[in-house]
């Protein structure tokens, strides 16, 4: 997360959850919802910038143990940092801003990134951070081929904290843990040090990136070659009448006809004949 925790908060607080039939900031139409997703939109996306995304940087929630409602606490009016999307243990997908609205959860990136916070139940440690289950990777599979595909986001490893570099798929201290841009500092944060999301998943990370990489070209479908126009199957029967006529035509001309006082029975046979006679 960006600045604040949201550890142990279980606060059942919906009050300021915008819901889902909510898709106008003033007189511009919001149509950046994922469609598998929960709807709990916050205030704060009628009231943000708009982005045109170029980034998904990926978070820990750092959430205390049982279930969370990360909608909830971002609701809050004492908290001031927001999610685009949370993904839960079981793969459950919540969506909290617009993609194209600014999010404050990446720092210098909330200008042009999605942030998905993902639930963990673990301790604050970076070490201690649970590994993200199946379901949070099928989830999170899912949910970022979606974002790439609507918004054009590079199916590829962030290798800047900048733009163009920054345009990817990304993870929150990567700058600081890969060293871009010959730094150790974040850009990405106010806190120097952060692990987000957690040794584990960091190591996750490679594997989600190739995944969603193999997903950019839906593989072919067989039935697509098979399938003709009802002119082009006419085509090919026409063309196979005109054979089978022609064939017999030439056949016809070689049947009847002797050669050296045999019977030719066609012409390939009658070709076979000539040529074992020429060389015997």
């Amino acid at each position: 997360m960006s600045s604040r925790s949201a550890a142990s908060d279980h606060s059942s607080d919906h009050g300021r959850c915008i819901p889902a039939t909510y898709g106008r900031r003033g007189d511009r139409a919001h149509v950046a919802r994922y469609p598998h997703a929960q709807q709990r939109i916050l205030p704060e996306n009628a009231t943000q910038a708009r982005i045109v995304p170029r980034s998904v940087i990926l978070h820990t929630a750092v959430d205390g143990p049982g279930p969370t409602d990360l909608a909830a606490y971002f609701g809050r009016s004492d908290i001031k940092a927001e999610s685009t999307f949370y993904v839960t243990l079981t793969g459950t997908v919540v969506q909290m801003m617009d993609t194209t609205t600014e999010a404050d959860a990446n720092g210098t990136a909330d200008k042009w990134a999605i942030s998905v916070e993902t639930e963990d139940d673990s301790a604050r440690r970076g070490s201690d951070i649970l590994p993200w289950t199946r379901a949070q990777l099928d989830a999170l599979t899912e949910l970022v081929d979606w974002c790439c595909r609507t918004h054009g986001i590079p199916r590829v490893r962030c290798t800047s904290g900048r733009l163009p570099g920054a345009a990817g798929i990304g993870y929150h201290s990567q700058p600081m843990r890969e060293r871009f841009d010959g730094t150790a500092h974040n850009p990405w944060t106010a806190y120097q040090g952060k692990t987000c999301p957690g040794h584990a998943r960091v190591g996750q990370y490679p594997n989600l990136v190739t995944r969603v990489a193999a997903m950019a070209a839906p593989p072919p479908n067989p039935k697509d070659d098979d399938d003709m126009t009802p002119a082009q199957e006419a085509k090919i029967d026409n063309l196979a009448r005109a054979v089978a006529d022609l064939t017999a035509r030439v056949d016809a001309l070689a049947v009847g006809p002797t050669y050296q006082g045999h019977a030719t029975g066609g012409v390939v046979p009658t070709v076979e004949r000539i040529a074992r006679h020429l060389g015997a």
